[in-house]
């Protein structure tokens, strides 16, 4: 498993959920440029896996496939959770609790996406090199949903 990878997500996660608890203006760059740095890396990733001593098979796309369609998913669904209030003039948001508990689910499906490709012969090094990508797609479907209810929210 690609520890650095694994270690860099916890990072990232533990940031992304301490700032955001606390509350944050809504910023459309700062939405977007975390999720697109990880998700380029995780796709650089998977590159030098395939390029390297890592090869694919059906299971192991199909595994792919799905974890991107839950990560995104999931971001989505965690977008709906996040608390909209206006602030000194500008739109902030904060994670609720319910936000939390999305989280929590999604990295306990990720760990049983992993536990599974182990057990039908995926190859759980191609799955670990993903960690970056799944991350920045959760949060990218997370960062599209909090600007769609940017556009409509009133500050009033």
């Amino acid at each position: 498993m690609n520890l650095t990878s694994v270690l860099v997500a916890l990072v990232v996660i533990v940031f992304v959920l301490v700032r955001r608890l606390a509350g944050m203006p809504v910023d459309g760059r700062r939405l977007a440029l975390l999720p697109l740095v990880l998700t380029i890396w995780g796709i650089n990733s998977l590159a030098q896996g395939f390029n390297g001593t890592l090869h694919a098979y059906g299971t192991d796309v199909g595994l792919l496939v799905l974890g991107a369609l839950l990560a995104l998913g999931g971001g989505l669904v965690r977008g709906l959770t996040v608390r909209l209030y206006p602030r000194e003039g500008q739109l902030w948001y904060r994670y609720t609790w319910i936000t939390v508990v999305v989280w929590v689910g999604l990295i306990l499906l990720r760990v049983l996406q992993l536990s599974i490709g182990g057990v039908v012969g995926a190859d759980t090094s191609l799955l670990a090199a993903a960690l970056p990508l799944m991350l920045g797609l959760s949060l990218l479907g997370e960062a599209a949903v909090l600007g769609a209810r940017r556009a409509t929210a009133r500050l009033s």
